[in-house]
């Protein structure tokens, strides 16, 4: 299954353009969410985005820089990701 992520980061901002994009791909849950990526409070959209994926299942993001705040943290999201997925290793990638 694809499952798709998407996040604007102030209330100002539209979701319809990434939500629309996640659709067209197939995704078959989306999990949206409004808030700051330096929020310290995380997030919990994203959260559970990962926490839903099982054996095989695809994470899908309208844009890279939505669910990752620096390189660091997306190397830390994809190995989430990966171990969620049932992946061991580093040659795995989510979408």
């Amino acid at each position: 299954m694809m499952i798709g992520y998407a996040r604007v980061s102030t209330i100002n901002q539209n979701l319809d353009r990434q939500l629309g994009a996640l659709r067209a791909a197939g995704c078959a849950k989306v999990y949206a969410e409004k808030a700051s990526g330096r929020d310290v409070k995380g997030r919990p959209e994203l959260e559970k985005a990962i926490d839903a994926l099982g054996t095989g299942d695809v994470l899908v993001l309208a844009e890279w820089d939505r669910a990752t705040r620096s390189m660091t943290d997306g190397i830390a999201i994809m190995q989430r990701v990966n171990a969620r997925r049932g992946h061991q290793g580093s040659r795995q990638t989510a979408s």
